[in-house]
């Protein structure tokens, strides 16, 4: 049974940007170059490489932005990260020496939110925000997960932990 489940979706603006304008001008490209037969540019691509290229940027960015998102739960056994479409993670509770609740900067902690890791092992599996709960594991290597919900994380991680020890 889950003690935690939170789901949080990859939803902000700068990306939305970022994701949408390559789409656009690929489809624009597309539409020019593949239906029209007018090539684009004193050097146009091949057709095939115009296609490629609109179903990477023109159909999977946008897809993968909408479907993106980070899923967490606590169970008594586990704590489970899903950054779908990217990653599954499980961490055993047995594996968890310490639980703290935190606020971080994205940028300058991490480069950014998404799945990362710093140069000393700390890999950070964050949507958007700056809350989370930092967790120490057995090997001593650390793990952030960005929450909206962070004291409540925290507080059942720490409930699991405690009950398991």
């Amino acid at each position: 049974m889950s003690q935690f489940h939170e789901v949080q979706y990859v939803r902000q603006n700068r990306l939305f940007i970022v994701i949408w304008l390559p789409a656009v001008i690929m489809w624009v490209l597309f539409f020019q170059q593949i239906i029209l037969g007018q090539m684009v540019g004193n050097q146009p691509a091949p057709d095939w490489f115009v296609i490629l290229l609109w179903i990477l940027l023109g159909w999977g960015l946008p897809v993968v932005y909408f479907i993106a998102r980070m899923t967490v739960e606590v169970t008594a056994k586990h704590i489970a990260i899903w950054y779908i479409p990217f990653v599954n993670r499980n961490i055993a509770i047995a594996d968890i020496t310490d639980v703290e609740k935190t606020m971080y900067s994205p940028m300058t902690s991490f480069g950014g939110w998404g799945i990362r890791m710093r140069f000393d092992g700390t890999f950070a599996y964050t949507v958007i925000g700056n809350q989370g709960v930092m967790l120490t594991l057995t090997d001593g290597k650390q793990v952030l997960i960005g929450s909206q919900r962070s004291d409540e994380l925290a507080r059942s991680i720490q409930s699991e932990v405690s009950t398991n020890m």
